[in-house]
């Protein structure tokens, strides 16, 4: 499982990309957003952590999730309530692969995605400089005690706070990470940076692309021919889709026929894993194996480009 990346709803690139996530999945296995409903950021609620969980679970069932929720502060019945949460997700999830590999056939899965809902700050003290909240209030973002340098209580409950984790239990006494806790981390191509699917440099193929001077156009007279350079242009890209069915695809954040770049799908359709309709067959252009990613929408297409590599994705998104 990869971790894909941290996404904040109160942004609007995340309210776009959970609405794209399950448009554009293709063939990508995708796991999980966590909602950590902290209720406010800076100093404002946030909308999705204020609305009941009915309402919540409505949205997200709109955008085509499944979603499971786990709230809570008590700590170790979250951590129990998690690790259920997430073997179910991820049973969910290789019984959609074993359907599509089973079957070989394109499908539209509805993708479990965890709601977690804690405080803000969880873990924080309730209260500071007496009677203020902090802990799941506003207070508890970016820096929750302003004056350890100058309040000596403050820097006392700053210790108390450090000192509740119980360090002496994680680092030996040269502060490095005991042994039993770093054998925990993921080695080789389980981490991040070397994971072949989300680092892509090993799974790359190289690509079989004609000669552009193949497609070059005779110009024997100046402001005489007519020819589209777009078009021309589609014809290329028709044949380097044609040629690699398996390791190119066409992004497009714009109309790719309006675009002028029509002739690609002479080599692949768009892909389209949503209802279809009779009238489809006269110049739709879709399929569910579709070779070109169309959306009117330019920030989605590029924030949202990276499950499509092909691996499951977990992604984090952030209330607050």
């Amino acid at each position: 499982m990869a971790l894909d990346q941290v996404l904040e709803p109160n942004h609007g690139w995340c309210g776009l990309a959970c609405t794209a996530l399950e448009r554009l999945q293709g063939t990508t296995l995708h796991f999980a957003e966590g909602i950590p409903a902290d209720r406010t950021q800076i100093n404002n609620p946030t909308v999705l952590a204020r609305v009941s969980r009915k309402e919540l679970e409505a949205l997200f069932v709109g955008y085509g999730w499944t979603p499971y929720f786990v709230e809570g502060s008590d700590i170790p019945s979250m951590h129990q309530a998690m690790a259920a949460t997430m073997e179910r997700c991820i049973t969910k999830i290789r019984e959609y692969q074993k359907e599509a590999r089973d079957s070989g056939k394109a499908f539209r899965p509805r993708w479990p995605m965890i709601v977690l809902r804690t405080p803000k700050g969880w873990t924080a003290p309730r209260h500071v400089d007496g009677d203020h909240f902090l802990e799941g209030f506003w207070r508890a973002h970016q820096v929750p005690l302003t004056k350890v340098l100058k309040d000596k209580s403050q820097l006392k409950t700053l210790e108390e706070w450090m000192r509740s984790y119980e360090p002496e239990k994680h680092f030996d006494k040269d502060g490095k990470l005991i042994p039993e806790l770093r054998e925990l981390a993921p080695t080789g191509n389980r981490r991040m940076s070397a994971n072949p699917v989300t680092n892509g440099g090993l799974i790359r193929h190289k690509l079989h692309v004609p000669d552009f001077r193949d497609y070059s156009i005779e110009v024997t007279k100046g402001g005489v021919a007519k020819v589209g350079s777009m078009a021309n242009c589609a014809a290329f890209l028709r044949d380097i889709i044609r040629d690699n069915q398996k390791d190119f695809r066409l992004f497009g954040p714009d109309e790719t026929e309006s675009n002028k770049l029509g002739k690609v799908y002479e080599a692949g359709k768009k892909v389209w894993m949503g209802e279809y309709f009779e009238e489809d067959e006269d110049g739709g252009n879709l399929a569910y194996a579709g070779r070109v990613m169309e959306m009117l929408s330019e920030h989605t297409v590029e924030v949202r480009h990276t499950p499509l590599l092909g691996a499951p994705m977990l992604t984090l998104l952030r209330v607050g």
